[in-house]
């Protein structure tokens, strides 16, 4: 969406805010029922929506430590989350370089390796393959062209954002992304949960809740959260 059109929803919709008012369509909108329940339809919002687009796959306080993972395959494509050694986050496709396998059947956890149940190839939490059990039959095999395929991911207000159909060497860039009718609301309530992690978490949203006033949730409820190990978003 361009820049101008962007600015001119925004002030709408504080107009609409200020004055109290909703915004109302000229006539009655139908909506064909079949895009509920077609197939193509839903392939279609799949192909783009779920797949070509950052998405929101977790979050940053679930992959807080060296090591830590989660799995993902709302997307219809099985993705493996971690932080690796070097404290990088990576994504990756939760499949073996062998045969396909998954490398990672839990949903969360903290590793430093992932291997295949099937002929038990090995792969460190950057996601390099580092072992291959009774080798002698992949003497010639270069081993850096079998590591986990990698895919981009960004850390943005507190959320693992990834593309899940990503090409070889595609970038991610929430920021552009969220666009620019965003980017009032990151400088306030998003700036406060980039890597906020539970320790601070009490303190942090007792602040922002003092800051935005009734209207925001409760500490009590935001202390109830912290000691379960929620992050914001959850």
């Amino acid at each position: 969406m361009e820049l101008t059109r962007q600015r001119e929803l925004l002030e709408r919709i504080i107009g609409f805010q200020n004055s109290g008012s909703d915004p109302m369509a000229d006539a009655v909108m139908t909506q064909p029922a079949d895009r509920y329940v077609r197939a193509d339809h839903f392939q279609r919002e799949q192909s783009v929506l779920f797949s070509s687009l950052p998405l929101v796959v977790g979050a940053s306080d679930d992959v807080r430590s060296p090591g830590d993972f989660f799995a993902d395959d709302l997307s219809g494509r099985p993705l493996l989350i971690v932080r690796g050694d070097d404290g990088v986050l990576r994504g990756f496709h939760n499949s073996c370089g062998h045969r396909g396998a998954s490398v990672e059947s839990r949903d969360t956890g903290c590793s430093r390796r992932f291997t295949c149940p099937y002929h038990a190839w090995s792969y460190d939490n950057l996601g390099v393959l580092v072992s291959i059990p009774n080798d002698d039959g992949f003497a010639d095999l270069d081993r850096s062209t079998r590591s986990l395929v990698e895919l981009p991911v960004e850390e943005r207000h507190g959320l693992v954002w990834a593309v899940p159909n990503a090409g070889p060497n595609e970038t991610i860039d929430v920021g552009s992304f969220l666009g620019w009718g965003f980017a009032p609301f990151t400088g306030g309530v998003l700036s406060y949960i980039d890597m906020v992690g539970t320790k601070d978490f009490v303190a942090e949203c007792e602040k922002l809740a003092q800051e935005c006033g009734p209207r925001f949730a409760p500490p009590a409820l935001l202390r109830d959260m912290a000691a379960k190990g929620k992050g914001f978003y959850q």
